[in-house]
């Protein structure tokens, strides 16, 4: 039997996406789903984090955006995705971990009225009186849009090309358990649109509907 399942799930720390999840059932797992939430949402926090010392951040500004370097690593950020991000209480509720703001309704011309770095952080005024945003700069370079060479290249897929290559599905044990095995889904679900879990089980190791359906 095959539900599908609408989940938020988390890349990283704190880009949540919402996923569409085909599973199926079998005995062969006695995990229960109802952790499924609460691991997605935790798993990636309290890792210790490795790092240079001493790294100082620098920025410079292009057309469309702000380039920062820190350390040896730098990324150049366009202005609307730094708006987007802005973990200001006004724009960013850190209980729900949600935006508190639609992201069609940035001004995609937005342009900020002064770019520093206090405190080692990237700070960000904003011009129309928006929240100031600040940033760290680690999160930037765990958090920004990845560059071409490593983006998950989309299949666009109708009946016949799905028959021929579709995701394959992982255990929910591994999948609750393993780093490698959530990236292995969530390289699916952004590459088909849909990712599988195999084995969902109540908390008496059961295959059922609603444990499913949670």
């Amino acid at each position: 039997m095959a539900t599908v399942l609408g989940r938020s799930a988390r890349i990283g720390r704190n880009l949540q996406v919402w996923s569409v999840v085909v599973t199926r059932n079998n005995s062969n797992n006695s995990r229960s789903l109802r952790k499924f939430e609460s691991r997605l949402h935790l798993r990636n926090q309290g890792k210790p984090k490795v790092t240079e010392t001493n790294r100082k951040l620098s920025f410079s500004e292009f057309e469309g955006g702000i380039s920062i370097r820190f350390g040896s690593e730098s990324r150049q950020l366009p202005h609307v995705w730094l708006r987007d991000h802005s973990r200001d209480p006004a724009s960013y509720n850190h209980d729900t971990h949600q935006r508190n703001h639609m992201p069609h309704h940035i001004d995609p011309a937005i342009r900020p009225e002064e770019v520093s770095v206090q405190d080692n952080k990237l700070t960000v005024r904003w011009a129309g009186g928006q929240p100031v945003s600040t940033f760290d700069p680690e999160w930037l370079l765990e958090n920004a849009y990845p560059g071409p060479e490593e983006r998950v290249h989309r299949f666009i897929w109708d009946d016949a090309a799905i028959s021929r290559e579709s995701p394959q599905p992982v255990q929910m044990e591994e999948f609750m358990q393993k780093d490698e095995t959530l990236k292995e889904f969530l390289r699916a679900l952004l590459k088909y649109g849909f990712a599988m879990v195999d084995g969902v089980v109540d908390e008496d190791g059961k295959p059922t509907v609603e444990a499913t359906e949670k």
